[in-house]
């Protein structure tokens, strides 16, 4: 009867008078340090988890990192709130409860629990007017309620960049991977930002995107000039207007298209009617080069009949006859 008198306190507890975080996303940092004026050296600190406040996991830290509190995120150091080791698995979503307590002058004891036990039970046994027979304790550290919110996913890699076809072209595009798939209620929200050398504000370029058109967790911005960048990108759940997290990407550049520019050299024939030697060089625009056949010579491609072309590297000589 005792035991469940207990249980149902720690439950009353974690419900009524824990400290109450609505909107913690499972990237962020918990940090729980009511233990800061003890323990000893000779105390033992235990934390354990919950996600209905009834059952309780201990955390698997070292006494020494207990030392100044609970510090933990729920993806890194609770692994069964997303049930494997796998960051492509959905983040957990719900109740989180934690609590503590310290344990005093059980110094390196085999099993400190049953040290405590058998002395509260001698407490318990003690007259009020006779002196407590030992001195190890249970201290209590009131239990901490937070609902846990998945942060937006994580880039995965640099951005993917291709400058535009051509020189007047505005066609150069981006593309993102992301680090895990949405969930079903989940869409992302992306403002691709553009950094001026005078700080001079760009309208952002903005982008919504669902599940169904998150392909292989590739998001692109396409249509795009020369220029730097960064990202700017959360995730929302339909009908909550509270963002997962706030993430910016690291700048990035996208190279400009340098205009195709060529210089043509000629060198007279020594000999009249002799051939001209002409020497060609190319620069900017996008390789490869290519010029067309100078005695008018033609070819069939995909059935149409067209001057034959030839490929110009950045420096070629040819004849003219």
């Amino acid at each position: 009867m005792k035991k469940h008198l207990i249980i149902l306190f720690l439950i009353i507890d974690a419900l009524t008078y824990g400290q109450i975080n609505t909107t913690k996303g499972d990237c962020e940092i918990i940090k729980i340090d009511d233990i800061r004026s003890f323990p000893g050296s000779n105390d033992l600190v235990l934390y354990y988890y919950s996600f209905d406040g009834l059952n309780w996991n201990l955390f698997n830290h070292t006494q020494e990192q207990y030392r100044e509190g609970l510090i933990f995120t729920v993806k890194d150091d609770i692994r069964g709130f997303i049930s494997v080791d796998d960051d492509s698995v959905s983040p957990y979503v719900g109740p989180l409860y934690i609590k503590g307590e310290a344990l005093t002058n059980v110094g390196s004891h085999p099993n400190p629990n049953l040290l405590v036990d058998n002395c509260e039970k001698q407490i318990a046994q003690t007259p009020p007017n006779k002196p407590i027979p030992c001195n190890f304790r249970r201290i209590g550290i009131p239990t901490q309620y937070y609902y846990i919110i998945p942060c937006s996913p994580h880039l995965a890699s640099v951005p993917i960049t291709s400058k535009s076809t051509c020189f007047e072209n505005h066609d150069a595009k981006v593309t993102f991977l992301f680090d895990r798939d949405l969930q079903t209620n989940e869409y992302f929200l992306l403002n691709l930002m553009t950094i001026t050398a005078n700080s001079t504000p760009v309208p952002p370029q903005v982008k919504y995107v669902y599940k169904d058109n998150y392909i292989d967790r590739k998001i692109s911005f396409t249509g795009l000039d020369s220029g730097t960048f960064y990202l700017r990108y959360q995730t929302f759940q339909e009908g909550n207007p509270t963002p997962f997290s706030d993430n910016n990407s690291d700048h990035f550049t996208i190279d400009a298209v340098m205009p195709l520019t060529f210089n043509v050299r000629a060198y007279n024939p020594k000999c009249n009617n002799d051939k001209v030697d002409l020497t060609i060089e190319a620069d900017g625009g996008t390789p490869p080069y290519f010029y067309n056949n100078l005695n008018g010579e033609t070819e069939i491609i995909n059935g149409v009949t067209q001057v034959k072309k030839f490929s110009l590297i950045h420096l070629t000589k040819i004849k003219k006859l």
